[in-house]
């Protein structure tokens, strides 16, 4: 029964301090965020915002467990992301958020994987970086492909970590792809969201 009540408070706690917001809109990019969990509850959680130059700044990330702890850390990690938008590179908002879920965390053995981007307003260069999440997918116009790895170990963990962040010229027609581990993890591989497409 406890286990039960506890799930049943993080549903809460995810639907009303987590929803997932409506993208910005620009004639420069586009934006769409699709969260599918297998449990009720995960750890896995999407964002996209403009800071106050137009910038469009996208954060994804992975909270080690479930239940209520999950929730309330990604809820903490929505609100450092928050706070850290007018930052000017996707580094050194990793560095500000980690410092943040370091103090909040202090002793507790909990983390968070994270890829954030910065694409500048006028849509021409990008700025990525990743503490220990899922690779991101970057495709060229042409449909060619590469992986933007991450720089530095999770967030929350060691409060000096200095994360290397990776500039890209876009030229338009460019596509991202951010994942969470699920994504490894899926098993309907006959769906057109399986891994291998």
């Amino acid at each position: 029964q406890r286990d039960l009540r506890e799930l049943e408070i993080a549903v809460e706690i995810q639907k009303s301090l987590l929803p997932i917001l409506p993208a910005p809109v620009s004639d420069a990019w586009s934006v769409f965020i699709r969260q599918e969990s297998a449990l009720t509850v995960a750890g896995d959680y999407a964002i996209a915002r403009t800071d106050a130059e137009g910038n469009l700044v996208t954060a994804i990330i992975d909270v080690m467990g479930k239940g209520v702890s999950a929730a309330l850390l990604a809820s903490i990690f929505r609100t450092a992301f928050e706070m850290s938008l007018q930052v000017g590179t996707a580094s050194g908002i990793l560095e500000t958020i980690n410092r943040t879920l370091c103090r909040q965390l202090g002793e507790l053995t909990m983390f968070v994987t994270c890829a954030v981007t910065r694409v500048a307003a006028d849509g021409r260069t990008l700025d990525h970086a990743s503490a220990g999440h899922c690779p991101t997918f970057f495709y060229q116009k042409d449909g060619a492909r590469r992986f933007l790895e991450p720089s530095g170990p999770p967030l929350g963990i060691f409060p000096d970590t200095c994360y290397a962040g990776e500039a890209l010229a876009l030229r338009g027609g460019e596509r991202l792809i951010f994942v969470t581990d699920g994504c490894y993890e899926w098993d309907r591989h006959e769906r057109a969201l399986a891994w291998d497409n």
